[in-house]
């Protein structure tokens, strides 16, 4: 009897512990099955994922008080009219359009040709079937929608035809995922990439990014940034898009940023991982100080990228062409480690007022007669400069032209440098004096920055460092 009770208690255990480890393996095969990024190609530039979109979206378009201003611009239009009349092919069927609310959905952007694709795919899991699909747009469009079927990587596909507008949309459901694509060419690209063993998501830079997600974040933004700087020299003017491409792909691998909605702004805060050769990779390690260029740089600012690092020996060391400062030093006898560096703070920003094809250094001087002795050397030894005295400052034109770049490289390149002043701590080079003495009268009028109310509003979420 002991024996029979004994046996039944061994039976009862290894049946819970079967059951359990089915439930669990289940469990991990259907994450594994479903998980989205596994349909992502390579070469994406960008990747929007909306754990609750529907929600998420209601609340963009319905409660924000910049959607109107922003829903006209032309990429939005033509991605909401792309989506709008995806939407109406099932207007009719609540089921599905509850799904697509509650499901997780990423959407990407990819480089097809000369120009740009989406692809959407959602985690639908079992809950929807190719035939649910067919059935509800035959109902709705019965003789006005053509379904084309086809064969592609061992997955039917279906093709949607609006026999009206000539409108085509390509989709297929696989392994739980629905994948669609109003480019068909970039839905075969997606079943490739979910038959392949090393998903996008899979790679170490991805896998570490995933580690910073927010627990709060309402949607997350994936960034390349090798595909990115074609995206955004496509649309730069021809003077700039070589140089744009070359800053943006040699500035790092990807970056996750966590996006939260508010009435007035969207929130995008998050991590950038860079290889060995990327910008800012160069950062790492260094402490960062009190950021103060909003102090001086005047309140119609457009952009401004700014660098602060307390370590300004170790920066320039890692960034600099040893070659090209090699040159410089030789060229015009002096020593930029020994001359200038110590009289720098480490802020150092690249600033744009008006035309983008000029922009301002800026650095900010914690020994502003060493900076002097340096700039004052630098144009003697180039040809001399001339000077202009405009409200209480000095400005000088020099021949010593390019030496920013020269000095700290990359992104710095852009300035000529044939005009500059030192006031108040801080040196500003530029290529036009008209920039230099209208950045003056404003600093002097109290029109800075930092008294811009977007610029407030906005640096509320910056860290002070």
């Amino acid at each position: 009897m002991q024996l029979a009770r004994f046996t039944y208690i061994i039976a009862g255990i290894g049946l819970t512990a079967g059951i359990l480890f089915l439930i669990f393996f289940l469990g991990q095969s259907s994450k594994e099955q479903t998980d989205g990024w596994r349909a992502v190609p390579q070469d994406a530039i960008l990747v929007m994922e909306w754990p609750e979109p529907g929600a998420l979206w209601q609340k963009l378009t319905a409660n924000t008080s910049f959607w109107p201003v922003i829903e006209n611009v032309d990429a939005l239009v033509t991605l909401q009219q792309h989506l709008n009349w995806v939407d109406t092919l099932f207007t009719d069927n609540k089921e599905i359009i509850d799904l697509f609310s509650r499901k997780k959905i990423l959407l990407s952007l990819h480089r097809q040709n000369e120009s740009f694709g989406f692809l959407m795919v959602a985690e639908i899991g079992n809950e929807l079937k190719l035939n649910q699909i067919r059935q509800a747009i035959q109902q709705k469009f019965p003789g006005k929608i053509e379904l084309v079927e086809r064969g592609q990587q061992s997955i039917s596909s279906v093709l949607i035809v609006d026999k009206e507008s000539d409108k085509q949309y390509a989709f297929a459901i696989a392994d739980g995922l629905l994948i669609g694509s109003f480019d068909k060419e970039l839905l075969n690209k997606s079943l490739l990439a979910l038959n392949s063993e090393t998903p996008v998501n899979q790679s170490n830079t991805m896998q570490r990014l995933e580690l910073t997600k927010g627990k709060a974040a309402e949607a997350y933004l994936y960034l390349q940034y090798e595909y990115l700087a074609g995206l955004i020299s496509t649309f730069s003017a021809t003077s700039h898009s070589s140089e744009i491409e070359g800053f943006l792909g040699d500035l790092a691998a990807w970056s996750a940023l966590d996006i939260l909605v508010k009435e007035q702004d969207i929130l995008l805060n998050g991590y950038a991982l860079a290889d060995s050769s990327d910008f800012l990779y160069h950062l790492r390690g260094l402490s960062s100080g009190i950021n103060t260029l909003y102090n001086i740089l005047p309140y119609n600012t457009r952009i401004l990228l700014m660098l602060n690092v307390e370590d300004i020996f170790t920066y320039w060391e890692r960034v600099s062409d040893k070659d090209v400062t090699a040159d410089f030093e030789r060229s015009f006898g002096l020593s930029i480690r020994d001359e200038l560096l110590p009289a720098l703070s480490g802020e150092l920003g690249l600033v744009y007022i008006g035309s983008i094809d000029k922009p301002v250094f800026v650095a900010r001087l914690d020994q502003e007669q060493m900076a002097e002795r340096f700039m004052e050397r630098l144009c003697q030894v180039a040809g001399g400069r001339s000077e202009r005295s405009v409200e209480n400052a000095v400005i000088y034109q020099s021949k010593a032209t390019g030496f920013v770049g020269k000095i700290f490289g990359g992104v710095f390149n852009k300035p000529g440098g044939q005009f500059y002043m030192i006031s108040d701590q801080y040196l500003l080079v530029a290529d036009d004096a008209a920039l230099l003495e209208e950045i003056l009268h404003l600093y002097r009028s109290g029109r800075t920055l930092d008294m811009n109310d977007n610029f407030k509003r906005f640096r509320q979420h910056l860290s002070d460092q």
